[in-house]
């Protein structure tokens, strides 16, 4: 009898122990498999509207700034990568504040690291972009004089001055569902472009500014 009961127990030690260890083998297996769920590779498309100002060469002249942007994004865990397009336009300072607005465009590649978990509701980010950048006034007080030799009814009038544009976004990030989200960030930009002659409207030599 001893001898039975003592089988019995070993059974049950092993019959134990085997339990266990299924049961962490499940645990590290779902802990696998949220894993890599975060580690998927996915991709999205974003949307955002602004408003803003401006400091630096441009200061006296240019205000009011106003961009609307979109691209695509590739995810994986907590980085992102983007290509990016910016339409954004900036008024001119009284006594010119009726003339057509001031073009500026940029064509960005973006990187971004997000914090905290997947799984929260709110995410804090920082986001960092370079790119290309097109400034191009509209008002017939900048119109080429004389017109090129090779100019076209329809072609634009006015030069436009293209460089380069350096940002960063911090932001925070409100996920919505899986598939959607909402965020407020603000960008503070540098750009540099081609040396605009501001006599028109009584300014100097213009380059370079800083937007947000």
């Amino acid at each position: 009898m001893v001898r039975s009961r003592s089988s019995r127990n070993r059974f049950s030690i092993l019959v134990s122990g085997v339990v266990v260890s299924l049961g962490c083998l499940v645990a590290a297996a779902d802990s696998r498999a949220e894993e890599n769920v975060s580690e998927q590779t996915r991709w999205g498309f974003y949307f955002n509207l602004s408003a803003g100002d401006l400091a630096g060469d441009f200061d006296s002249s240019l205000q009011k700034a106003t961009t609307g942007e979109f691209g695509i994004l590739r995810a994986r865990g907590s980085t992102r990568y983007g290509l990016g397009v910016s339409f954004g336009s900036f008024g001119m300072t009284p006594p010119y504040d009726n003339e057509p607005e001031w073009g500026f465009q940029r064509i960005f590649v973006s990187g971004t690291r997000m914090f905290g978990s997947e799984s929260s509701g709110l995410r804090p980010y920082l986001q960092g972009r370079v790119g290309i950048a097109r400034l191009h006034p509209r008002s017939l007080l900048f119109q080429k004089d004389p017109l090129p030799d090779d100019y076209e009814v329809g072609d634009s009038p006015t030069p436009a001055y293209n460089g380069f544009h350096v940002g960063v976004v911090p932001g925070l990030e409100w996920r919505l569902s899986s598939t959607a989200s909402l965020d407020v960030s603000v960008l503070f930009d540098y750009f540099h472009v081609g040396n605009v002659d501001l006599s028109a409207i009584g300014g100097g030599e213009a380059s370079g500014g800083f937007d947000w």
